[in-house]
């Protein structure tokens, strides 16, 4: 279960978030993505601290990595595009999610 949005948002949160998109991607539960997609990033959007931030992209990106080498594509797109939206000015962030695209569109 996911925390409640009006609840107190702690960055440490970012782990059940995680446990929540990996046990949809398990159960291939695609059509319920865009409703999680919106509530995390709800809850992203209310980390304001950058250290918590990075924190969050680091986690993010971890699990997109892990996704992606083991090719599963639209899974990997998932987390970078939650990282890519805390921080679309990163050089290497916007590499990665356009790397995903293009191993999706193959």
């Amino acid at each position: 279960m996911l925390p409640a949005p009006e609840e107190e948002q702690a960055p440490e949160q970012i782990s059940l978030f995680i446990l929540y998109i990996n046990t949809l991607i398990d159960l291939e539960r695609w059509s319920d993505w865009s409703r999680v997609q919106a509530r995390i990033r709800k809850f992203l959007k209310s980390i304001t601290d950058e250290e918590d931030r990075l924190m969050i992209v680091a986690s993010l990106t971890d699990e997109h990595d892990a996704w992606f080498e083991a090719g599963f594509f639209r899974a990997a797109e998932m987390f970078i595009d939650l990282a890519y939206y805390i921080d679309s000015k990163n050089p290497q962030l916007q590499r990665q999610r356009r790397e995903t695209q293009d191993m999706m569109h193959v």
